[in-house]
């Protein structure tokens, strides 16, 4: 029955729900009080996402089915249409992020570190990595599965999912905007990164990119790429300004480049330090084309509904100091930063040495804190870093290749050569400083879920 508007049940429907007590899960949402009326007293009893369900809360409003597709008929066709739905990336899985999208639809409104718990006793239930995440039959698995260990939803929730929202609510064709600022997740940062490293996703050595893996890698990957016939590794600095000149003309990058070519070859024709990042002109730049412009390792899609605005560049450098790093700010501790984008979530991204090479330090996730002031920025003020603002330039880089380095430490120095891409996972730290004199890296980049 119904008391003050809270689900209560009776005794005897209590000793029929016994192996909802079997396993004291931290799971799905609001504890629904029980009222054992007889006896007078109130237990509190934490119910599994099927049970929340069947209680009719409400239902993540973002799900919408295109009018001219129709309903799904079949069960399958709702456990597909759900899935696929929540699979933001469109990468035939649901990493934990999305799987906890479903889960909140349901009830769940635990914390990062009650929801990566249940998250890790899913995947060991339908036989799934926790670093890829569920796929289609695995999700399917969990939906039909009606005991104490799965996730059942009858054929009405799942349909009730894809009704919940007017079609409205999702046009056939999103504009970039809307789609970018989809599917973001926030989550306490210090307990998540925590989780992944207790569960074994970072590694101090990197391994080889892995087109299945892709962007769900959660450290740092190595591959080998092939440059550009019209710009190879060979290139002069001369030679390389002509071929940006080129894209320039053939209208390649965003409208506003023209002023930072002239820059950079004054620069070239002076030996002065700078950094240049030219931006693509990413509306009107097919998926395919951007691909090969930024030189996407094997697998990586590029699709813009999937891609940070402004991160897909041709980046140079200049001459050495703080001037050509990405920083360029007052110390060379302005170079570490994360990748967040404009939409404010953190970002995958791909570091492709076209020309030259840079010195590149990467540091894991939950080495340090965000500032509080610039999210992309580490708070040094509790680290054992704290004195590399009182340092030298050269110094205070020397230090932090150190600490990187250092066997307790999640961290890796590498040097960027033509032909290379290292694949730096959201919320990776890292900095990276020219070895040559002029350098010329690129690379995609990709949305994470998570927000900041």
């Amino acid at each position: 029955g119904e008391l003050a508007g809270r689900p209560c049940i009776m005794v005897s429907d209590l000793l029929r729900t016994t192996m909802l007590f079997a396993r004291a899960r931290k799971v799905c949402g609001s504890v629904v009080t029980v009222f054992v009326l007889r006896l007078g007293v109130m237990l509190p009893m934490v119910p599994s996402l099927s049970t929340l369900s069947r209680l009719h809360l409400p239902v993540r409003q973002r799900i919408a089915c295109h009018a001219s597709a129709g309903m799904p008929q079949t069960r399958v066709e709702l456990k597909a249409a759900v899935f696929r739905w929540f699979d933001a990336d469109s990468d035939a899985h649901l990493t934990s992020h999305e799987l906890r999208q479903f889960a909140q639809g349901t009830g769940f409104d635990g914390d990062e570190g009650d929801w990566l718990e249940e998250y890790r006793y899913i995947c060991d239930a339908v036989g799934c990595d926790p670093s890829k995440g569920l796929t289609a039959d695995a999700f399917s698995q969990m939906v039909d599965d009606d005991s104490e260990d799965g996730c059942f939803c009858s054929d009405d929730e799942l349909a009730e999912m894809l009704r919940s929202a007017p079609a409205s609510t999702k046009p056939a064709v999103a504009t970039a905007s809307a789609q970018r600022g989809s599917a973001s997740v926030m989550v306490d940062h210090a307990s998540h990164f925590a989780e992944e490293r207790r569960m074994g996703l970072y590694d101090k050595n990197c391994k080889a990119w892995d087109a299945a893996e892709g962007f769900r890698a959660r450290s740092p990957r190595i591959a080998k790429v092939s440059g550009f016939e019209d710009c190879p590794s060979t290139a002069s600095p001369q030679e390389a300004v002509m071929y940006f000149h080129d894209q320039l003309q053939n209208s390649k990058y965003r409208n506003g480049n023209e002023d930072r070519l002239a820059r950079l070859m004054a620069k070239t024709s002076s030996g002065d330090a700078g950094w240049f990042a030219f931006d693509f002109d990413e509306k009107s730049l097919g998926g395919e084309e951007l691909s090969e412009l930024v030189l996407a390792p094997e697998g990586w899609k590029v699709e813009l509904s999937s891609m940070p605005e402004g991160y897909m560049q041709h980046i140079v450098t200049v001459g050495h100091g703080l001037q050509a790093t990405m920083g360029g700010g007052a110390h060379i501790t302005s170079a570490l930063h994360r990748d967040i984008s404009k939409c404010k979530r953190l970002c995958d991204t791909c570091l492709i040495g076209v020309i030259g090479r840079k010195r590149a330090i990467l540091f894991s996730p939950d080495e340090f804190k965000g500032d509080a002031s610039w999210a992309r920025s580490p708070d040094f003020t509790s680290h054992a870093l704290r004195v590399l603002v009182n340092l030298p330039e050269n110094q205070a880089w020397a230090k932090m290749e150190e600490h990187a380095s250092r066997d307790d430490v999640m961290g890796m120095v590498l040097d960027l050569e033509p032909g290379m891409c290292v694949f730096v996972p959201h919320g990776w730290w890292h900095a990276v400083k020219p070895i040559d004199e002029f350098t010329f890296i690129t690379g995609p980049s990709h949305l994470s879920p998570i927000a900041v």
